[in-house]
């Protein structure tokens, strides 16, 4: 099995965000679809959201495909 993706692709998958805010300041961000997804941001700028989850998202991609696990079919 290899789900490697090329970060240089394209792929689309829906994912529940859930971002909570930290008493330090900033937020924490994880996933419904995938609880191994967690990270966190300094703001709730888009921008920002999208590249931590995006970085945090192929680093799961790798992880299930060191262990050979297929992606959740919800995603």
């Amino acid at each position: 099995m290899n789900s490697s993706v090329n970060r240089g692709s394209t792929m689309r998958c829906k994912l529940t965000l859930i971002l909570e805010e930290q008493p330090e300041g900033g937020f924490t961000i994880t996933c419904q679809e995938l609880p191994e997804l967690i990270t966190e941001c300094d703001s709730l700028d888009e921008n920002e959201i999208k590249e931590v989850v995006t970085d945090a998202f192929y680093a799961i991609v790798e992880l299930y495909d060191h262990q050979e696990r297929a992606l959740p079919e919800e995603i």
